[in-house]
């Protein structure tokens, strides 16, 4: 069946091969990551030492060490998106195949509980449960993203400890794996409540029995989890909903995300769902349903654990459905925005976050096949939705050969994605295209006038553009039109007070220029140019300590950057030199 089941994938996902890097973190994890600029051994120790990019996730970064080493025998950094690609394939290729032998291996449970025979339709139900898992189009957010690799390595490692967890009696590479699916992605902490849905639900055990491998589990996972929120607080967000507010957001991504599944098209990666637009966008009444539905949905995961499906119920499959729905609830829980995340900025919502979930359907699959497989007809039907899904997927994995494409294919779903605009402006700034890149930068104000990233952009186009004095007047405008520094808008507010002072300096205001250096410097003290900034005006100063302390700084949060290293040495020989002078 894998014969079959692995190729039909490959070949459904295969314009991901041709893909590129996007402007959606890809540049931030990669070209713009210190560690991968340096390849070393203790650049790969950082890792696992502290975090990046607000995410202890050493074992993806890792991974992208690795395959930047083997990289660089075939070219630069931007020409092996190729290699990234390839890897996100392989492990989703993986993950398929867990996925099979996991609804393999729940078939063979189902035949012992009710002491039947083996069925001949087995290896067809789990082959065409694991299709709709692999060839799903909501899974190609997270094989085509090279960000997103995070995702599917979280699941490989999940996936793996749930097999090895029914297959034998050990507990200890379980348990490894679940520690590895967070150290891959925080998202993964779901896993050990999987366990007890399908022992509880599935295997029939008690609530007692079915608890305690899972607490283990959790306890050992917990404190990941618990680093991982605090290198994310709350406060980074620029809106941050009430109590009962979160209700209503999770309500609405609730019902979302059963749409997608049933109705994948048309997909996007800015749905543009933000608590701030729910909440004052989409009527009462429409989040009451969505509120009800959320509740109904809960309700059935809970009678599954008080009172799992009888084995005559089980006999049509009950068991799998009501297993596999309560899988798909719990693994979308950590992302309906009961608890705040990061891109919730953008939309509470995201194809990737349904990679995990989708083994919950999978699982559903399962049991409605169990129970309709005696009508005729019944799996001509399910192979012409199959075909329909890889084409679906196939049309949405060749959006992602450019970000241009992705983009605008983006802006048709949701023409008010602020996000899009700006990363297409990206674009044709890298391309030296400036009227476009202004003409992009200002539609994404236009949506979203307190963007601050696209005011960044804005004031650098100008710049390129030989206008200096248009770009120190942009940028005096946004710092007296938003003043507030609360959340992520320390950093954009630093690095417009740090642009500030460059422009400044080269008119020649020195005084004004540190003073805005030293401003970025105090509302964001992580920010690498401002401390070289303020290095080299001390420097062409004469004031060699103070240059040796803010490039001491700089090599901190940039270690091992040869650059860095050479001007410290300087300021450091120039030190040495004042001070034997007579």
């Amino acid at each position: 069946m894998l014969a079959v089941l692995l190729p039909v994938t490959a070949l459904a996902l295969s314009p991901v091969l041709f893909a590129g890097f996007v402007r959606l973190d890809d540049y931030s994890h990669l070209f713009d990551n210190p560690q991968l600029r340096r390849m070393s051994v203790a650049g790969l120790a950082a890792f696992w030492t502290k975090p990046y990019f607000n995410l202890y996730i050493p074992i993806t970064y890792s991974v992208w060490w690795a395959v930047t080493m083997v990289g660089s025998l075939f070219g630069t950094l931007h020409e092996n998106a190729w290699l990234f690609h390839t890897l996100n394939l392989a492990v989703h290729l993986a993950n398929t195949a867990l996925v099979f032998l996991l609804v393999r291996i729940l078939l063979e449970v189902r035949r012992k509980n009710e002491a039947t025979q083996g069925d001949a339709a087995d290896p067809a139900i789990a082959l065409i449960s694991a299709l709709f898992f692999a060839i799903h189009p909501v899974q190609v957010e997270t094989v085509a993203w090279v960000s997103e690799l995070k995702g599917a390595l979280a699941a490989m490692f999940g996936l793996l400890g749930l097999w090895w967890h029914y297959r034998s009696t050990g507990r200890v590479l379980t348990a490894a794996c679940f520690v590895a699916a967070m150290l891959s992605k925080p998202s993964a902490i779901v896993f050990p409540a999987i366990v007890l849905l399908v022992d509880r639900v599935v295997l029939g055990l008690s609530l007692r029995k079915s608890a305690v491998m899972p607490a283990v589990y959790g306890l050992l996972v917990l404190p990941l989890l618990l680093v991982t929120k605090h290198l994310q607080p709350n406060a980074d967000l620029n809106f941050i909903p009430t109590a009962s507010q979160r209700l209503g957001v999770a309500a609405d991504a609730f019902a979302f995300y059963l749409y997608k599944v049933l109705v994948p098209y048309p997909l996007a990666v800015d749905y543009g769902l933000s608590p701030r637009y729910v909440l004052s966008r989409i009527s009462g009444w429409q989040l009451a349903i969505e509120g009800v539905l959320l509740v109904a949905g809960v309700a059935v995961v809970v009678r599954s654990l008080v009172r799992p499906g009888s084995s005559s119920a089980d006999a049509g499959g009950y068991g799998l459905v009501s297993c596999g729905w309560a899988i798909f609830l719990v693994s979308i829980a950590p992302v309906l925005g009961f608890v705040p995340f990061g891109f919730q900025d953008i939309s509470t919502v995201a194809d990737h976050y349904l990679y995990v979930p989708m083994l919950g359907v999978s699982v559903m699959v399962a049991g409605i096949l169990i129970h309709f497989h005696a009508f005729a007809g019944s799996y001509r039907a399910t192979v012409a939705v199959l075909v329909v899904l890889a084409g679906l997927s196939f049309q949405q994995a060749r959006l992602w050969r450019s970000t241009e494409s992705l983009f605008a294919r983006t802006l048709e779903v949701n023409p008010r994605s602020f996000l899009a605009y700006y990363c297409i402006a990206q674009e044709h700034m890298q391309a030296r295209r400036l009227d476009e890149a202004l003409e992009w930068l200002t539609k994404s104000l236009t949506f979203n006038p307190d963007y601050l990233n696209a005011d960044i952009a804005l004031g650098l186009v100008w710049a390129q553009k030989g206008d200096r004095a248009k770009a120190i007047e942009h940028y005096r405008s946004v710092l007296a039109k938003h003043p507030s520094t609360v959340g992520t808008r320390a950093r954009s507010v630093s690095s417009i007070h740090n642009n500030l002072g460059l422009l400044l300096l080269r008119f020649g205001f020195e005084a004004e220029a540190v003073e805005h250096f030293r401003e970025a410097v105090r509302l964001f003290p992580r920010s690498l140019n401002a401390h070289l900034n303020l290095g080299n005006v001390a420097f062409s100063h004469g004031r060699y300590s103070d240059a040796i302390a803010e490039y001491q700084i700089a090599l901190s949060l940039s270690p091992g950057t040869r650059g860095i290293e050479q001007r410290l040495e300087r300021a450091r020989q120039s030190a040495r030199a004042q001070r034997a002078s007579p």
